[in-house]
């Protein structure tokens, strides 16, 4: 895989959308960045643009059992995304943790 390379994928998200096609614009495994634009299918979105990292999370604490793995060191993703809808033109941005 290489930054420019496209892929065609089937939506079954539940989303009104059946498939994408997207384009790799970004990827830095030193800094675990990835960043794709889709570039056609069949859907209500142009100008979907979204960048993905993953960042070490150390406090020193360690995993406490039965938090839910949500405290301590680990991994923290996040993704940040920018999109247009074909019709009426709406906009919108955001982001999310995982």
């Amino acid at each position: 895989m290489e930054v420019g390379c496209t892929r065609d994928a089937n939506v079954i998200s539940g989303l009104p959308a059946a498939t994408s096609t997207e384009r790799l614009d970004l990827l830095d495994d030193d800094n675990h960045v990835m960043a794709f634009t889709i570039i056609g299918g069949q859907h209500r979105l142009r100008n979907y643009h979204a960048v993905t990292t993953v960042h070490e999370v150390v406090t020193g604490v360690g995993w406490v059992e039965g938090d839910g793995g949500g405290g301590g060191d680990g991994l923290k993703g996040e993704n940040r995304y920018q999109w247009v809808l074909k019709r009426g033109g709406r906009t919108g941005d955001g982001f999310y943790f995982f």
